[in-house]
This record gives C-alpha cells, sequence and structure tokens, in this order.
C-alpha cells in the first residue's frame, strides 16, 4: 500500500511561515487546533487542522481528536467524536496537518469500499464500505473506487456518532 503522488498542497492562507501540509515538526510550530486552507491541483481546496501524533499513524489514516487539547488517536470500530485524515505519518512526539474537509486519499487497507458512506473498521486508521451496526461515519464518502488501499474522499468535518442507516431502517 503505497499513498498516491504527485500530491502538493499550496496553503491559501497568509499565514506567513506556516508548517507545509505534508511535513511534520517534532515541537508545535502553529497553535493546536488551528486551521487552514490549501489546494491541489488533483484534490481542489480542502481545510486542515493542526494537531498532535499519535504512534503509529501512516499518511491518509482517519484518526480520531480531543478538540479540549489537540491529541489524537487512530480511528477504531466503537469510538465517538470527530476525525480527520492524517495528511503525513504523524507519530507520537509530532505535529502535523489533519484533513476535515475536501477530497484526499483515505487508508482502506485490503478493502473495496464502493462508491457511498464508510465506516470505522476494525483495523486502526483504516475505513471499510463494510456496515458494522453503529460504526458509520458521518460526513465522510468513497468518491472514488480505492487504488493501491486507497479511495479519494469527501470529508465535510466528519465524526463517528455510532449511526447506521441500514440498522435503523432494519429496525424499523
Amino acid at each position: 500500500m503505497a499513498y498516491p503522488t504527485g500530491i502538493e498542497w499550496r496553503q491559501m492562507s497568509a499565514t506567513i511561515g506556516a508548517q507545509p501540509i505534508t511535513e511534520l515538526a517534532s515541537s508545535p510550530l502553529h497553535n493546536l487546533g488551528q486551521r487552514i486552507r490549501a489546494k491541489d491541483y488533483t484534490f481542489g481546496e480542502a481545510g486542515f487542522i493542526y494537531l498532535a501524533g499519535v504512534a503509529s499513524t501512516a499518511q491518509g489514516d482517519v484518526v480520531s481528536f480531543d478538540e479540549r487539547n489537540g491529541t489524537t488517536k487512530r480511528a477504531l470500530e466503537g469510538q465517538r467524536g470527530p476525525v480527520v485524515v492524517a495528511m503525513a505519518a504523524i507519530v507520537a512526539g509530532q505535529y502535523g496537518w489533519y484533513a476535515e474537509d475536501g477530497c484526499v486519499p483515505v487508508n482502506t487497507g485490503s478493502n473495496d469500499p464502493p462508491p457511498g458512506p464508510v465506516y470505522l473498521s476494525r483495523t486502526a486508521g483504516e475505513v471499510t464500505g463494510v456496515p458494522f451496526e453503529g460504526e458509520k461515519v458521518d460526513n465522510l464518502t468513497v468518491v472514488t473506487y480505492p487504488s493501491g488501499g486507497f479511495a479519494t474522499c469527501r470529508l465535510t468535518r466528519p465524526a463517528a456518532n455510532g449511526n447506521d442507516a441500514n440498522a435503523q431502517e432494519s429496525r424499523g
């Protein structure tokens, strides 16, 4: 699984000396929770949030985060709260940008989710197209079929709220 190449995010904000989107820092260069916008010629405009990393995070992983203290953990089936996508391998002791809206490559592992809604996987950091009851990620959808373990997904400040339309309809 290799993250797609040729992506070059160019920041649109007027922040002088801003850390590039896919680069890491060993100490915070911005306030945790700071938001900026950037554009790539393939993926278009997207919004990013600056957060602390967590062990084993890979580029394209889905992580949940604590808005109060800016910490992250690799998203996993059963977690709740806001989720974002790591734009680099932002591991423990490092800081970087995470996508929260727009289109970006997202880790699907060996899953092949079709275009449509995604669900948190039993594998940390990955999403799947298999609807686990209560595991749907709201406002995160696959827009292109996966290639090499990554799918292009559209994000609009996604959250794992435990909602699952299929499970609710079957209970109806």
